[in-house]
């Protein structure tokens, strides 16, 4: 069978054949040739687009998919109906404030890469009905959350990352997001004797970022937000670390090994993360003492890794 025109290829074949193409090529080659075009093309899954200051908004934006905004842009989101994957550049205040007024009922995917201000009102639209399908969410600010305004269940969020927080808003998040699978922080400083502790049962991935060199009480923090989580597998701790500590501390330290041992039973790998304060070099006998430290710490309970900077 010899085939004369694009037309008489089956659709699984036009379906596989556009995605090759760049969204706006695609609207302009094949968009309203017939209605049978028409379907396929607006049914897709990866119809995307970038914006920036020099583009227009096309035609097309109500069946975008994935939508990239990489200036400080002034948009409607609402231009945008079947969005499920938005990633922000460098956001202006006015933009955030209209996402937060923005319904998308079929976004999957949020990431705000670099936001300076403005997370914290931000973020308690993620626990509120204007995104019913959220299951991916970054948003790696520098401000520190100190509490949300408002918050409801979100059974759908699966992989959150956000900036500093207290443990008060780590057990608001945890009740609020009951399927939560991974979850990346920064610590921020808790007055640990005011709360109490909320198990969650399905984290499996916890990354804890804690810039604060007071090992001890670090150590308190990372008891508490262990405590919550017991069915953790995979656990990474990144500290910072003194040249004071290295003499006066790290030999007669446990590395946290015994509360890890209390708190998470079934952990299968555990990664910590070394950031020295000064930008010295760290000789190689020193890196080597401390991997043995931890190594004789954790006794291989589980797979274990340490990295130094």
């Amino acid at each position: 069978m010899i085939i004369s025109t694009i037309e008489s290829l089956s659709n699984d074949i036009l379906i596989e054949l556009f995605r090759y193409f760049h969204t706006s090529d695609l609207f302009q080659l094949f968009y309203n040739l017939n209605h049978r075009f028409n379907a396929i093309i607006q049914s897709h899954s990866n119809l995307y687009l970038t914006l920036s200051k020099t583009t227009a908004i096309p035609n097309y934006s109500p069946f975008i998919r994935s939508l990239t905004i990489v200036d400080d842009l002034e948009l409607n989101l609402n231009e945008f109906p079947n969005l499920s994957r938005l990633i922000l550049h460098h956001p202006s205040s006015s933009f955030l404030q209209h996402l937060e007024n923005s319904f998308l009922p079929r976004l999957e995917y949020l990431a705000i890469p670099n936001i300076l201000f403005g997370m914290s009102s931000l973020f308690s639209q993620i626990f509120s009905p204007r995104y019913p399908q959220l299951k991916i969410c970054h948003l790696f600010g520098f401000e520190t959350i100190e509490t949300i305004r408002t918050y409801a269940q979100n059974v759908c969020l699966r992989r959150l990352t956000i900036g500093l927080i207290d443990f008060h808003v780590y057990k608001l998040i945890l009740s609020s997001c009951p399927n939560l699978y991974s979850f990346d922080l920064q610590i921020f400083q808790s007055y640990l004797k005011l709360v109490e502790i909320y198990s969650h049962r399905n984290l499996k991935r916890l990354n804890l970022v804690c810039e604060i060199t007071d090992w001890r009480y670090n150590d308190q923090l990372l008891d508490c937000f262990l405590n919550c989580v017991p069915n953790l597998e995979y656990l990474t701790v990144s500290r910072t670390i003194s040249r004071v500590q290295l003499v006066e501390f790290i030999p007669d330290y446990d590395w946290f090994a015994s509360i890890v041992a209390l708190r998470t039973v079934y952990l299968r790998y555990l990664t910590v993360c070394l950031n020295f304060e000064s930008n010295d070099l760290i000789c190689f006998e020193i890196r080597r003492e401390l991997r043995r430290y931890f190594l004789n710490s954790h006794q291989n309970r589980y797979q274990i890794r340490l990295t130094i900077k």
